[in-house]
């Protein structure tokens, strides 16, 4: 019990301690998973993804999805898989592009195992350098805005302006590349035809 309370005080005073962790702040945006980066059109992400993965690009398979701005149903993503693991990428319909569709997600999985995992974590460790988190995080976090309390990741939705952001996380046995901005966006947009003035 003595033993346990020592480590827990000097984990305590590591973390209180002034420069023991100091958080990175980088733009998660300019990175790429797979050869695929945010904002992608929809031919670039798919010779990328195929070149990367080392397979043809009748290996894709794309899946259809409303596209809410045009309200036509179309091809909003795709997924491809290799022996080195498989890739799925997400499209959003973007407001200011009449409804065109840009990357808004990626996310790369190796079959789960612990050694695996550790895998992962430790190539992205070293293809992005330190996280925006407190590198001993089970979900490790690069992002542009990092949360304000150490160790807890990137701005959410209760931090205005920052919200908006490309997020990478490295859990488990995924990588994920996110355009958090792209839902907010969205939101908007629908917020904006609804509007309308009450009378009463």
């Amino acid at each position: 019990m003595m033993v346990r309370k020592k480590l827990l005080a000097g984990v305590l005073l590591l973390l209180a301690a002034p420069g023991a962790w100091a958080q990175r702040a980088v733009d998660a945006a300019e990175f790429s998973v797979s050869g695929v980066k945010l904002g992608m059109e929809w031919e670039a992400a798919r010779r990328a993804a195929s070149g990367f993965m080392q397979l043809p690009v009748s290996a894709i398979k794309p899946f259809e999805l409303n596209n809410p701005i045009t309200g036509r149903r179309q091809s909003m993503g795709f997924r491809i898989a290799a022996s080195h693991g498989s890739l799925l990428v997400r499209f959003s319909a973007e407001p200011d592009l009449n409804g065109a569709i840009r990357v808004s997600a990626v996310e790369y999985e190796i079959p789960w195992s612990q050694e695996n995992a550790e895998r992962l974590r430790q190539a992205a460790l070293e293809k992005y350098g330190s996280p925006s988190n407190a590198p001993e995080s089970v979900n490790l976090q690069w992002c542009a805005h990092p949360n304000g309390n150490l160790g807890l990741g990137c701005a959410d939705m209760g931090h205005q302006g920052q919200a908006e952001q490309a997020v990478l996380e490295a859990v488990g046995n995924k990588l994920s590349l996110q355009d958090r901005g792209a839902h907010i966006r969205m939101q908007r947009y629908l917020d904006s035809k609804r509007s309308t003035t009450p009378r009463f």
